[in-house]
């Protein structure tokens, strides 16, 4: 919880950053919405339509490739904190993901009524909110996918590299581009563990299981005039003799494969998929070692602690006489007669004589519109202090 809080607040902490993303999100749907605008329910308007839902996943699962340069970025900090057992790395992974929840939901709302209506898609509830959740659940998929990625590697250039190959197989090998079909044996396989595939697949059949599409001119067949309608037939797949109406469910089923009793199977797969990307990472964040996040820490090899830093240690804690009030370097003068650390041993580190001692300091800084004290009226007196 501590976690979840803290990533909250550095999120509410930068809202320049989350309302120009979103605000980036929204000029982006009307400019899809734009092109896609009113798309019909004839067969003019079928291929359109699987377009407008493969670039509606497309766009927010890439939005998530930002999360793999954030990893890295973050990484020093949070090998500074592991180092300090302020929390283990997994808890962090999971809090990112918990406070992804809600801001993922706002930026696909945002994207998905926008792009959904001005395109004319399959305007029930039921339709609309299952397009809006399985746009959910594949953008956090992708936010777990990438952020593993970056837990997983050691380096940015490695980490682009191996998204840039991830990102042409899941672009490909989506279902649009290349039918099921029509792909080739020996990488066929890549789609089944392709999330955006299993997403894809539901969107489609989400749109077109009740999907009446009207046959138009120029795809009846044949389009002489006078034809009478039982000898003519609809020019896309799916379709029957003798009919210029075709089921959608016919066609996503001859097209693509695809079945509406495969929507909420997929739906499983996906969140399965999030939940093991989401464990890669917290074990990637966990296995992390600090020379991998670029810290700078000062380790002395066991026995090869420099003299004039040990011996500086031995004086500091070596007791003194309680009841004259003498201690560390001035018991050290008294019981051999000569200071140990005299200037020259100590390597440079110069001995005050003098009380190191102030009074009344407040020190008070600018508060966003007021001032806030961070020291009132502080008083030390620290003898004998030792400073370089």
């Amino acid at each position: 919880m501590a976690c979840t809080k803290r990533q909250a607040l550095v999120m509410i902490g930068d809202p320049q950053s989350l309302i120009g993303k979103w605000g980036g999100i929204l000029f982006q749907a009307l400019i899809v919405g734009s092109l896609f605008f009113d798309l019909p329910n004839t067969a003019e308007g079928v291929f359109p339509r699987g377009g407008v839902i493969f670039f509606m996943l497309l766009f927010n699962a890439l939005l998530a490739l930002a999360e793999l340069t954030s990893a890295f970025e973050s990484r020093p900090i949070l090998l500074k904190h592991k180092s300090f057992s302020f929390y283990r790395p997994a808890a962090y992974a999971i809090a990112q993901t918990v406070v992804d929840v809600p801001l993922v939901l706002v930026q696909v709302v945002i994207f998905d009524i926008v792009v959904y209506f001005m395109a004319n898609l399959q305007r029930t509830a039921s339709q609309f909110f299952i397009s809006l959740l399985f746009l959910w659940v594949i953008t956090m998929t992708m936010y777990a996918f990438f952020r593993a990625v970056g837990a997983l590697v050691g380096s940015l250039d490695i980490a682009t590299r191996i998204t840039g190959v991830a990102i042409q197989a899941l672009v490909v090998y989506t279902g649009y581009l290349i039918p099921p079909s029509k792909m080739h044996p020996w990488f066929s396989w890549l789609r089944w563990i392709n999330p955006i595939q299993y997403g894809f697949e539901g969107l489609l059949v989400n749109e077109f299981y009740n999907l009446e599409i009207q046959c138009t001119p120029p795809y009846i067949a044949p389009g002489i005039p006078g034809a009478e309608e039982q000898y003519q037939s609809c020019a896309i797949q799916g379709s029957r003799p003798g009919s210029l109406t075709v089921s959608g469910a016919n066609y996503a089923e001859a097209a693509f494969g695809y079945s509406r009793s495969h929507l909420w199977r997929n739906f499983g797969i996906i969140i399965a998929m999030f939940i093991f990307f989401v464990c890669l990472t917290a074990i990637g964040m966990e296995s992390q070692k600090p020379n991998k996040g670029g810290g700078a820490v000062t380790v002395f090899k066991r026995g090869q602690v420099p003299k004039s830093v040990e011996k500086d240690m031995e004086t500091q804690q070596k007791p003194g006489d309680e009841e004259s009030g003498k201690t560390g370097a001035a018991a050290a003068v008294d019981e051999k007669g000569e200071n140990p650390d005299s200037d020259d041993k100590l390597g440079g580190v110069a001995k005050n004589e003098t009380i190191f001692t102030f009074q009344n300091i407040t020190y008070t800084i600018p508060y966003d519109k007021g001032e806030r004290t961070l020291l009132k009226n502080v008083q030390v007196c620290y003898p004998r202090l030792f400073m370089s």
